[in-house]
């Protein structure tokens, strides 16, 4: 969970429950192009069981890490706090992710992806 990523970027086109092939580049922060090869949406099962869809994220295998943007769940009405190490993204008043302080600052997603092939009820989509 990145408050500086732009977009939120996978690297495995395994995690994707929806894709659409894409050309484009992103530009790193340190001035890094890496390819863009689709945009789609992943289905996570987060720290409370729920199922939640993340959309709008790009397939770019070459980058180092998975990104989900704080920036852009922010134009979706979610806001984050942080507190004690632990990062809380809420929309509506209730907390729909949640983070951990892992080494190197970056926060960590609490939840795993569901995979792709199985039935699931999406209980939040569009995060």
């Amino acid at each position: 969970m990145d408050s500086g990523a732009s977009f939120h970027i996978c690297r495995d086109v395994n995690c994707f429950s929806s894709y659409e092939k894409s050309v484009d580049m992103i530009r790193t922060a340190n001035g890094e192009e890496l390819p863009i090869c689709g945009i789609g949406s992943i289905r996570f099962r987060m720290h409370d069981g729920v199922v939640r869809e993340v959309s709008g994220v790009r397939h770019v295998p070459t980058c180092s890490h998975n990104l989900i943007s704080l920036g852009q769940l922010d134009r979706r009405g979610c806001t984050s706090e942080t507190q004690g190490g632990v990062l809380r993204v809420k929309k509506g008043g209730r907390v729909r992710m949640r983070g951990v302080l892992e080494e190197g600052n970056l926060y960590s997603l609490v939840g795993s992806v569901v995979d792709y092939g199985k039935r699931v009820k999406v209980e939040e989509p569009g995060l």
